[in-house]
């Protein structure tokens, strides 16, 4: 079911199929009692008429928020959209947007009405709450290979050395030692899809405000510093910073390859300064999801 048709509904539960001893042998004792015993073994606490009855005076019921219910739905509101904005795009199976919101008012009147009262009280919100977060549904994604076809890797040790041998054909392979011995591959740089996320989302709001701002993107180097100083109550030591700050351009070189940002080159940097990166949002980037 695709993530549109998903926010039409205010709650969404995924039951699983568990293998359970106890549930199973219960679930099956309870089965097979019906069919044996058939109408004798349901004995239901209510009649279907007092149900319905209870249903129809229920619905008469018309009920308004308190203040304190109020202040307390935007709050919730709130941390659903801050809980949201920590996994970044892609990390629920739908987005938290105003059509959770009125799934919280809906559901909080829905809970007074059950309950044959006039007044949307902190603790139906507080209930309503509950339902929505368990409903909304985390997909597990697997760890980011921020190194996977990165053009940038440094070449081995020697590896521009006798070009005219390797030509002949007489130099060791670029992926063996001197003595002959496979050299060992570089370990690649895996990262979780949180902390990716984490990292993409920061990186793409501070670009998007300089576009904003200056109608221009933002130079690598400036953008990376600018990462590490919002990261700078984290780190420990100063090799826990250079990690982060090599973590930050594998990061940027991958969000490029995802057409999230574009890379381009500053024009205005002299033949003797080392051309200079610089970064804007790419078109298809929804920026609004972040």
């Amino acid at each position: 079911m695709s993530a549109p048709i998903m926010s039409r509904f205010d709650l969404f539960f995924v039951i699983l199929d568990e293998c359970n001893e106890s549930i199973d042998r219960h679930l099956a004792e309870h089965i097979v009692n019906i069919h044996r015993l058939r109408d004798d073994f349901i004995t239901p606490e209510f009649s279907t008429e007092q149900l319905q009855r209870y249903i129809r005076f229920a619905r008469t019921f018309k009920p308004e928020f308190s203040p304190e219910a109020k202040a307390l739905l935007v709050q919730k509101y709130k941390e659903l959209r801050n809980d949201d904005a920590q996994g970044g795009i892609g990390r629920n199976s739908y987005r938290i947007t105003v059509r959770q919101l009125e799934s919280l008012i809906r559901l909080s009147e829905a809970i007074a009405k059950a309950n044959c009262v006039d007044d949307v009280t902190e603790g139906f919100v507080r209930e309503a709450f509950s339902l929505l977060r368990q409903s909304i549904i985390s997909v597990e994604k697997d760890d980011i290979d921020v190194d996977e076809d990165d053009e940038d890797r440094e070449a081995p040790p020697h590896a521009n050395d006798n070009d005219d041998e390797r030509e002949d054909g007489d130099s060791p392979m670029a992926d063996e030692n001197q003595d002959g011995t496979p050299a060992p591959a570089r370990p690649k740089t895996k990262i979780t899809y949180d902390k990716y996320m984490s990292i993409l989302n920061l990186l793409v709001r501070k670009v998007n405000a300089e576009e904003t701002r200056t109608g221009e993107g933002v130079e690598g180097e400036e953008l990376v510093v600018w990462y590490l100083e919002q990261k700078e109550d984290e780190f420990e030591s100063q090799d826990d910073v250079e990690a982060e700050r090599e973590l930050a351009g594998k990061v940027l070189k991958r969000m490029v390859k995802d057409n999230i940002l574009m890379q381009i080159h500053d024009s205005s940097s002299s033949a003797d300064e080392q051309e200079s990166r610089v970064y804007v949002l790419h078109p298809n980037c929804a920026v609004e999801e972040v």
